[in-house]
């Protein structure tokens, strides 16, 4: 297998294993994400050659979009405050589509706020 193909392969694996351990409520092994995908161990063990390497590979996954975010958000012209505000509103608080929204809301007073606006 190319090393595409195995890290393809590895991002799949991982989004069945948080699948899986959000179904069963558990940790989830090499041997029963084999058995749960009807696969067999060695091609598991292909990709993940130790135990910790599939609970590394799930940590990736689960912190990507949470990254994403993060690096959008750094990668604008906006202020220090401002890009802080972002990140959280993105991540924590709002859904994207309404933390435009909320943001020109208090920058035009019409939502109270302590503290400076953070658009300036």
């Amino acid at each position: 297998m190319s090393e595409n193909e195995i890290d393809e392969l590895r991002r799949r694996f991982a989004r069945e294993a948080m699948a899986l351990m959000e179904r069963k409520g558990e940790e989830v092994s090499r041997t029963r994400l084999a058995a749960e995908l009807g696969i067999a161990r060695a091609r598991i063990d292909a990709v993940f050659p130790e135990e910790s390497d599939l609970l590394e590979a799930v940590t990736a996954e689960w912190f990507a979009p949470k990254l994403a975010v993060m690096d959008e958000v750094m990668a604008s012209d906006l202020p220090p405050p401002r890009k802080m505000y972002e990140f959280f509103a993105r991540r924590f608080i709002l859904p994207p589509a309404r933390v435009f929204m909320l943001g020109r809301f208090v920058c035009a007073g019409l939502i109270p706020h302590a503290g400076a606006c953070l658009c300036d």
